[in-house]
């Protein structure tokens, strides 16, 4: 729902529709189920909850906001409150709305203690709670040029409090991210107040929330910018490479639009509507903070649910998606896979490896080479 991770991968996460109580399904924010149960729905209410939560995974925040807010006042079932706050917790944290957030998750921690990354969610929220929300100023479209550092990850030069900083485009992080020794140098307001965060090899890693005054990104500006600030020994790997600033989801989300563009042997990012552009329906969904895609497995016929990690190295498929999918197996080899992420290293000896996987998203085929099914 959260941050799943500063640096990682993509993950596939398979969807399950099967029956389970409305607010778990709305912790699995799984919207395919959310959608049925909508359709489904013999009362009315359930009707506009499971609508709601359904439109809050879709991105349509406006029609969400609508229909959850009634369910979130006292006098409510507890399920159904329950429900309602969880995902008003996602709206308000995109839209960084803390105080509001830190409300609702309170809320769901009274009936039933939060754990994992809603309860890291809810620390967040408590330290935030007093900053204002993010806002955007200045060119409502742009172009930017990218370069490729020596992972082979897109990076940008923007400005961070008046001083320029190349950061890496990480779209599935749920805050922009710098070390500390960077947030020193750019001026960023460090929070007294220490937290941890989720990273793709460890539940844990200390951290401290910080604020910039500014973030100019091409021709706009976005003002209140929160950073999730690292030790400096989280933000270095193999080899030497360093991670020392990320630009994260919320700044995409507030671009409206992102497009990655290759012209010859130069790449470059466009954002916003461009003028004359078609707009069409959006095709990415958030859960909270983390984007993703729902795709299709062509020769099984499995839909899962694939998060998009623009600072990703590799394909993960869980585990969950075998015992459902058997098929996928067919072709995968043993022989385990390791991975690096903020905070160190992981290794799943148990992990199996399909040379390519063949997957359809809005009728459009593509391969990936080289995935890895974990063992849990």
């Amino acid at each position: 729902m959260l941050l799943r991770r500063i640096v990682g991968f993509l993950v596939l996460l398979f969807l399950c529709a099967a029956a389970a109580p409305l607010r778990t399904t709305i912790e699995n924010q799984d919207v395919l189920a959310l959608e049925a149960l909508s359709r489904e729905a013999v009362t009315p209410e359930e009707r506009r909850l499971t609508q709601g939560a359904a439109l809050a995974l879709r991105h349509k925040d406006e029609a969400a906001l609508a229909l959850l807010t009634p369910f979130s006042q006292a006098g409510v079932s507890a399920e159904y409150r329950a429900g309602a706050c969880l995902a008003l917790s996602d709206i308000y944290l995109r839209q960084s709305r803390f105080a509001e957030a830190h409300a609702a998750l309170q809320c769901v921690d009274e009936i039933s203690p939060l754990n994992g990354e809603a309860k890291q969610a809810l620390a967040w929220s408590t330290i935030l709670a007093a900053e204002r929300p993010m806002r955007w100023e200045g060119a409502s479209s742009g172009k930017l040029a990218a370069s490729r550092d020596a992972a082979g990850l897109l990076r940008v030069t923007v400005a961070i409090n008046g001083k320029e900083q190349a950061a890496v485009l990480d779209t599935d992080a749920s805050f922009c991210v710098v070390s500390e020794t960077v947030a020193r140098r750019l001026g960023i307001r460090v929070l007294a107040t220490g937290a941890t965060i989720l990273t793709s090899t460890r539940s844990d890693l200390p951290m401290h929330l910080g604020v910039a005054d500014s973030l100019t990104f091409g021709d706009s500006v976005l003002r209140n910018v929160v950073f999730a600030v690292l030790p400096d020994s989280a933000v270095r790997y193999a080899h030497g490479y360093k991670m020392e600033a990320v630009i994260g989801l919320p700044v995409f989300v507030a671009l409206g639009r992102v497009r990655f563009v290759r012209d010859g042997g130069w790449e470059s990012l466009l954002y916003g509507h461009q003028p004359g552009e078609e707009v069409g329906e959006a095709n990415m969904a958030l859960s909270g903070l983390d984007p993703f895609v729902l795709v299709t497995v062509p020769k099984t016929g499995a839909v899962l649910r694939l998060a998009i990690d623009s600072a990703a190295s590799n394909t993960m498929l869980n585990g969950t998606s075998l015992q459902d999918f058997p098929a996928l197996r067919e072709g995968a080899s043993s022989g385990g896979t390791q991975w690096e992420g903020g905070g160190g290293v992981a290794t799943d000896s148990k992990a199996l490896t399909l040379g390519e996987l063949t997957l359809s998203v809005a009728g459009q085929a593509f391969t990936l080479q080289r995935v890895s099914i974990l063992s849990t």
